[in-house]
């Protein structure tokens, strides 16, 4: 009897705490389920859409400039056209006539030109606390304007850093167009010279802007908005192609190691050696264009004997040219009236 009842309690208290361990699971459970995210009414994917990739991003366009081709003086405007896929009509980057045109650098789409050389954006904000902690000339001096950096849209409001944030993302530019920005737009010696500030190349490294591709095309005029895109909007999926520069290309001048000028310098002579065939007065552009500010843009090992050959291929095409002319105006001079006719 003692050994039954005894049995019979054992299996109570086991039955109660089974249940009470059944209780802590439910109660576990209802505290879990009360800290998991509740579910979204309906809208919120509407106000989600309205949350930028990049926040913080609000300022107003307050230069704008174009230039028909490499070299050519920067033209203020106060008014411009983007093109989809293509930059601002009428600018040498649009037109494939810009002094880097020739350059088929794309990771993307390896062969072709880079997406982000279609338009580029800088802070006036940045590049004149730049320009004044390095003492250099602003700006904003007499004879001197945003356009002689040769970028294409000039912000206030967004800072430099803003900007470079910016990469791998959509911004707009006024209510129509939107731009993805690819990468930093380094600065480069040739427009130090051009501008005559030595040492602007290292005081603007980090100011000098960002180079974007266009995504939606459009009127844009001076005093326009610059905002972040919806980090919902279709163009945020866009895949970024920072190029595939030469060596060091990202760093500063003063900080490149000599591995990388050497790295730099056969990445520059095995491009030269393919354009030649490809694009030769692309090649001739852009190392004349260097040259009109006592510098060269190829390898000089490697230019010296690319030069002989564009020189003779320039030589063929006159003969070619003056011969056939020739050959033309024989045979109008033989019978001009069916020369007509034909």
């Amino acid at each position: 009897m003692v050994i039954s009842r005894f049995v019979t309690t054992v299996t109570i208290i086991a039955a109660c705490a089974s249940a009470a361990r059944g209780n802590n699971r439910y109660t576990n459970a209802r505290a879990s389920v009360a800290h998991m995210p509740r579910a979204r009414p309906p809208s919120s994917p509407l106000r989600e859409r309205d949350s930028p990739k990049v926040t913080g991003i609000n300022g107003e366009v307050i230069g704008l400039y174009i230039s028909p081709r490499s070299g050519a003086p920067m033209q203020s405007r106060f008014f411009v056209e983007l093109l989809k896929g293509k930059g601002i009509m009428g600018d040498r980057y649009a037109l494939q006539t810009g002094s880097y045109s020739v350059l088929r650098w794309s990771a993307r789409e390896p062969g072709a030109r880079e997406p982000g050389r279609q338009l580029t954006i800088i802070s006036a904000d940045s590049i004149d606390e730049s320009l004044e902690e390095a003492g250099l000339p602003s700006a904003t001096s007499p004879g001197r304007s945003y356009g002689e950096f040769r970028r294409n849209v000039v912000v206030r409001g967004i800072t430099a850093e803003q900007l470079m944030k910016c990469q791998g993302s959509e911004i707009c530019l006024g209510p129509k167009c939107r731009v993805f920005v690819h990468r930093h737009c380094v600065p480069c010696f040739y427009n130090e010279r051009l501008c005559n500030r030595p040492g602007q190349l290292e005081a603007i490294f980090d100011a000098s802007g960002v180079s974007c591709e266009v995504l939606v095309g459009g009127p844009l005029n001076v005093g326009e908005q610059v905002t972040a895109a919806s980090k919902w909007s279709p163009g945020q999926a866009t895949v970024r192609d920072v190029g595939t520069q030469p060596p060091g290309y990202y760093i500063r001048p003063s900080k490149r190691s000599a591995a990388m000028a050497r790295g730099a310098a056969q990445q520059m002579s095995t491009t030269l050696e393919e354009l030649l065939t490809t694009d030769p007065n692309g090649v001739a552009r852009v190392e004349y264009v260097y040259n009109s500010v006592g510098l060269g843009f190829w390898p000089t090992a490697s230019w010296t004997p690319a030069k002989k050959t564009l020189e003779q291929n320039r030589r063929q095409a006159i003969v070619w040219f003056v011969s056939t002319a020739a050959a033309a105006g024989a045979i109008a001079c033989l019978n001009p009236f069916e020369w007509w006719v034909w």
